[in-house]
């Protein structure tokens, strides 16, 4: 009987593979991150605001590899790219931070107070529905600033060059929160000795994965350059 040749979509992928591939994860990340700046800094909006979620979605791949690892598993080639390749599931484990307000009128309720646990429950509501949505909305605003396309009346159309200063700084901004929590994630989920042996032999060395050295939160101070076609 004649030997049939191995699949690779059934290898396994190990441990040290696993961390490998979060640190590639994470610089991918860093790399969109990085560029969606350079393309707000040059008014290009709609690109910054896409490369802003692709920063997001491979945050979230690093947290997947992570996870995996954590949980002592070895899925194969094949599960692995079948789960991470839905864009809407790899928004989702990225959990990047939402930020909630409530607008009211008047004094504050006393601390300890039933009106405090009431404001608290329905902040904590208010931010599940949220981060429920997140991943949705990011998605959807990814291709809204991608593609021409007609909208519901049949007459207007939607436009990428129409995104917005704000919506590129709202994404870059929610990017680079999540990228700087799952930075410190990933280089603390090993030990030197556990890095090592992970990277030992490999093509490619450890990547080092930069801390921003711009202030995000205050995205209007970049000068901007003036492009010219």
């Amino acid at each position: 009987m004649t030997k049939q040749p191995t699949n690779v979509v059934t290898c396994s992928v190990g441990s040290d593979s696993l961390l490998r591939g979060a640190f590639y994860a994470a610089e991918n990340a860093w790399h969109f991150l990085e560029d969606a700046v350079l393309l707000f800094k040059n008014r290009r909006y709609s690109n910054a605001l896409v490369l802003a979620t692709y920063c997001l979605e491979d945050v979230g791949r690093t947290s997947i590899y992570l996870q995996h690892r954590k949980n002592g598993d070895a899925p194969t080639v094949k599960s692995l790219t079948e789960e991470c390749r839905k864009h809407a599931f790899n928004l989702e484990q990225a959990k990047f931070p939402v930020s909630v307000c409530l607008s009211s009128g008047g004094e504050p309720p006393i601390p300890g107070s039933a009106e405090e646990r009431e404001l608290f429950e329905r902040l904590s509501a208010k931010r599940q529905r949220l981060e429920k949505d997140a991943p949705t909305k990011a998605k959807e605003r990814r291709f809204g600033a991608l593609y021409v396309a007609p909208l519901e009346d049949g007459v207007r159309w939607n436009r990428p060059q129409l995104a917005t200063r704000e919506d590129a700084d709202f994404w870059i901004g929610t990017a680079y929160v999540a990228y700087l929590f799952m930075r410190g994630r990933v280089l603390s989920t090993a030990s030197a000795e556990e890095l090592d042996q992970a990277f030992w032999g490999s093509e490619q060395r450890q990547p080092k994965l930069p801390e921003p050295d711009w202030d995000i939160l205050s995205l209007d101070s970049i000068q901007e350059t003036q492009c010219h076609a």
